[in-house]
This record gives C-alpha cells, sequence and structure tokens, in this order.
C-alpha cells in the first residue's frame, strides 16, 4: 500500500509532513518504535510510529529510506537524506494515527489472505454459491451474484429473503419494482470494468439496506452483477477497495461455469463488441471460424438489426425471450442483449435473399413501443460499425414520420436521414419545391386530398388503376385529380428531376409533420390547431 492511500485515510488537518521522498514506495506495515531499535529498522518495507525525541536520537542510516510518523513531543533535528518523516502534535492523533494505519494494513493482508482462499476455491471447482460464502465472511455482509437479466445466480446463505421474489433466491429474480431503481441509478450500464455504486434499497417494513454494486465483466463484456448488502452503514472504504478483486475472482469461476449457454452469450458478446468497435479484423474467414465456434455460419451478405426497446417497460428477465422470438422471423442471425437494445447479425447467401419477414416482425411488435431498424446489406465485415448505426439512424429517421409501423428498413430511409442532418433551416427551406408547397396550401384552403393523391401516384405511376383503387377511386377521378394537380402546380411529373425535387419535398413535409399520406387531411388539422404535430 502506498503512502499516499494511506494519507488519504488519516486526518490530514493534524499531520503536518516535512519530508516527502517516499510518497509513491509501496508498505506492507507498520510498527511502534521503542527500546531496541536496530533490529525493527532493517524493514525498509514497515512504517514507524515514534516519538520526535527518540527519533532524533537515529543515525542518519537509519533514517534514509525509511517512512516516519511522529509525536512531536520536541523539536526535529535538521532532515537529509531520501525519507519521509510526518509529524502528530497531539499524543491522542498519534495514536489513532498508528490505529488506522494498522487497520488498513490489516485490511490489506485480509485482501490478500481472500484471493489466496478464493482463487484456491475456483481452482478447486468450487461453486460461486461457496465463494460468496467466503467473500460475505470476508467483507462482512451477505453477498449475490445476478445475470445479465437480473436472475439470481447464487446468494450467500446470510443474503436477506426480502430481495428475491420467493424462500430460493437462487431460483428468483430481483422484484420488479426494482427495475426502476437500478435503471435510475444507472447499473445497467456501468462502462468501467468492476466500478462500483452503492445505493439504497427500502424494504416492505421500511428497513433501509445499502447495497454496494459492481457490474462484473469478461473482457469488454458484461455477464453479471454483484452486490453486498448492509442495513444501517456503509461499508468502509478498504472493504469497498476489495469488491473489485472478488468481482474478477468471481468473473473467472463464471467464465468457466455453464459451459455451454453462458460460454457462448459471453462469446457472441465479445464478437458484437468488436464489431461494433471498428476495430480491424483481418479477414472475413477469421470471423467465420470465430462464430463457428457455436456452430453459426457466417454467409457473405450481411445484416445488422438493431431493436430498440427504451421506450418500452420490459422486466429484465422478458427482453431474452423476445430477442429468441424476433430470432425466428431473422434468416440466419445471432444477437446479443445491451442497456435498451438488442443488436442482431443476419447473414444470406446473395442480395436476393430476404434477410428478414417483415410483417411477422411487425405482428410480434403489435401495440407496443419497440421498433426495429435494419442497416443495407453489406460484404464487407470492416463496415459493421457503419451498419450497426445505419440501422440505429433507421429508427430515428421513422421516429420522425409518424408511421405506425415497427420495422424500418435504412435503404428506405436514406434521404430522411439526410434531411435530419442538415442543421440549417434555411438549406431545407430552400430546397423545398414550390409548385409541390403551392398544391398542399391548395388542400389546406380547400379540404382536398390533391397532395395525397399525388404521393401515391408517384409510388406507383405504371398502374393507375391500383393507385385508384387504393384511393377508393374510379380511375377516371384519378385522372381527373391529376390533371387539376398539374394546372395548380403549372409543371407536369413526367421527367426525372421534376420527381426528384416532389420526392424530396415530400421526405421534408413528412419529416416536419406538414404531410402524412396515411393521415385524412381534416385529421391533421385538427392535431396541428391542437399543438399535437411533431415537431
Amino acid at each position: 500500500m502506498e503512502l499516499n492511500e494511506l494519507l488519504n485515510e488519516l486526518d490530514s488537518s493534524t499531520i503536518a509532513v516535512v519530508k516527502n521522498g517516499l510518497q509513491s514506495k509501496s508498505f506492507s506495515g507498520t510498527t511502534l518504535l521503542s527500546g531496541s531499535v536496530a533490529a525493527a529498522l532493517d524493514d525498509f518495507d514497515v512504517i514507524f510510529f515514534a516519538d520526535a525525541s527518540y527519533f532524533n536520537t537515529l543515525p542518519e542510516e537509519l533514517r534514509r529510506g525509511r517512512a516516519f510518523f511522529l509525536h512531536l513531543d520536541e523539536p526535529l533535528k535538521p532532515l537529509s537524506g531520501d525519507s519521509f518523516v510526518a509529524t502528530l502534535y497531539e499524543f491522542r492523533r498519534w495514536i489513532e494515527a498508528f490505529e488506522t494505519v494498522s487497520h488498513e494494513f490489516r485490511e490489506l493482508q485480509k485482501k490478500k489472505d481472500l484471493v489466496i482462499s478464493m482463487t484456491g476455491l475456483v481452482n478447486r471447482g468450487a461453486n460461486l454459491k461457496t465463494l460468496l460464502n467466503v467473500a460475505a465472511e470476508a467483507i462482512g455482509a451477505p453477498a449475490s451474484v445476478l445475470d445479465n437479466s437480473l436472475n439470481f445466480v447464487a446468494v450467500s446463505d446470510n443474503f436477506p429473503s426480502f430481495v428475491t421474489n420467493g424462500e430460493d433466491a437462487n431460483d428468483n429474480t430481483v422484484p420488479i419494482e426494482a427495475f426502476p431503481l437500478l435503471k435510475a441509478k444507472g447499473l445497467t450500464n456501468i462502462r468501467k470494468p468492476f466500478d462500483l455504486r452503492v445505493f439504497d434499497w427500502t424494504d416492505h417494513a421500511g428497513n433501509v439496506y445499502t447495497n454496494h454494486y459492481a457490474l462484473i465483466h469478461a473482457g469488454d463484456a458484461i455477464i453479471g452483477s454483484m452486490s453486498f448488502f448492509t442495513h444501517g452503514r456503509h461499508l468502509r472504504p478498504s472493504r469497498m477497495a476489495m469488491l473489485p478483486t472478488i468481482a474478477q475472482i468471481i468473473s473467472i469461476q463464471m467464465e468457466r461455469s455453464d459451459a455451454h449457454t453462458l460460454n457462448k452469450t459471453l462469446y457472441y458478446a465479445r464478437l458484437f463488441k468488436l464489431l461494433e468497435s471498428g476495430l480491424e479484423l483481418n479477414d472475413m474467414d477469421r470471423l467465420q471460424k470465430q462464430f463457428s465456434t457455436f456452430g453459426y455460419k457466417l454467409k457473405p451478405r450481411m445484416h445488422m438489426l438493431c431493436v430498440d426497446f427504451s421506450q418500452q417497460l420490459l422486466a429484465f428477465d422478458s427482453v431474452r425471450p423476445l430477442a429468441e422470438r424476433l430470432l425466428g422471423h431473422i434468416e440466419n442471425a445471432v444477437f446479443t442483449i445491451n442497456q435498451t437494445e438488442i443488436l442482431f447479425l443476419s447473414s444470406v447467401d446473395g442480395p436476393g435473399e430476404h434477410f428478414c419477414d417483415i410483417d411477422a416482425l411487425e405482428q410480434q411488435l403489435t401495440s407496443t413501443a419497440i421498433f426495429i431498424g435494419a442497416s443495407s446489406g453489406f460484404t464487407d465485415i470492416h463496415q459493421a460499425k457503419h451498419r450497426i448505426d445505419e440501422a440505429r439512424r433507421a429508427i430515428a429517421a421513422a421516429r420522425r414520420l409518424n408511421t405506425r409501423r415497427h420495422v424500418f428498413l435504412y435503404s428506405t430511409l436514406r434521404l430522411d436521414d439526410l434531411i435530419l442532418h442538415v442543421d440549417d433551416p434555411y438549406v431545407i427551406h430552400g430546397c423545398q419545391f414550390s409548385p409541390l408547397i403551392r398544391l398542399l396550401e391548395e388542400d389546406e384552403r380547400e379540404g382536398t386530398e390533391l397532395t395525397s393523391t399525388l404521393w401515391r401516384y408517384l409510388q406507383n405511376p405504371a398502374h393507375p388503376a391500383d393507385v385508384a383503387a387504393e384511393l377508393f377511386i374510379h380511375k377516371n377521378t384519378l385522372y381527373y385529380r391529376l390533371d387539376k394537380i398539374r394546372q395548380i402546380m403549372g409543371c407536369d411529373f413526367k421527367d426525372a428531376e421534376t420527381i426528384a425535387n416532389i420526392q424530396l419535398t415530400f421526405h421534408i413535409l413528412r419529416i416536419q409533420s406538414r404531410f402524412d399520406p396515411n393521415q385524412p387531411l381534416i385529421e391533421r388539422m385538427e392535431t396541428e390547431a391542437t399543438g399535437g404535430a411533431m415537431s
């Protein structure tokens, strides 16, 4: 333990550091100097406590390279050489400092003993419950380990029963009322390995417990979490400092257990992290071999899909079943679960193959606030990071379109995404095709539906009869409307540039919520009048 760490545990207002040559040096213990000192001073790894009067009698060679906390019972003689010397004027404060430093070294030794004990248990194949019992005894608090869905994997024998939903904690999940608390505390999104959080939990009887919480990482992947509960107190800093070490040992045991399911989940999570990080991969063959470890055949034509459930209240243990249901409608796919999203990688043999059943996915998400964005297809694995971003941006763009659908292809939303990323409103305004704006304003004045007619016609201009059927009008009525549209707009819509301008403007109007082909004009105007239109 370094002197810097020890000084942080002491009352700095009572300590004066008069020589600071060894502050970054590590020490293993402490001792009080009295009587014969020759033998004691042979140990350079010990912090010495003594009276200043005693220290003044020491020869220079016994001061050099050593650390001293001195009770200032008389003025110090001039100091030289490389050493650390701190003084405390009050004898009581000096004794308190000695007790504090001694305690910290005892805790350090306890940590070393705990590491040896738990590591030995892991090497002998002990289960998580056994490890938690050892950790709980060393920390002085009941302990638990949960998986990523907040299912209890194991608890110590003294774990409080109120936390679980039943008598057997090993077969239960965290109560549903805990989910908002865990999310609010950011405990599902700790990124730094073995980062620690502390928060209070109140049971039904009003008893307040403090949860000392850490996520358990294996590499870059989160594989679970660990909690130590106390009642009416917080863990001492020295005990808190032991938790990252415990979490590391538990992560080793968790990686070794449940040989297939856990490791498969962990392995895929790591591969997705690799894809999402944008790190350079050697080649496609290498990634194919990595995925094939658990039986997945990576094919040349890939898509990334993002399932966003951030706006849907989901119990943690319902996320994986949702992912598995969706998996049945996505071709040759694997997935990983993050805090508020599920990422899928789908791969097929060629661009002509369907990679998902959009209608079936829509049915799965009916009456939910869950959305799926699907990237463009790609064959270069180095594009995976960009394609994940595409899938997320597809959702962001679609949300601005006031659509009732849940599944969005980026390939159909590229222009909307581009418009959303133009920051200058004057540029957006200048891109709007004035003849179409004139037509929209005519509809608003007269209560007609000519703009919607034009939009639907341009979706399928080669089959006017089908367009008329969609509009529930006769084909001759459609032709009449198109003639009127040409008169109002003052242009035809047969050349490519005019059509491009019209389509661009339609995209802008939809994002601005000024036009929705699926919403009748009167209903849309009423919505805008009441302030319900999307910005």
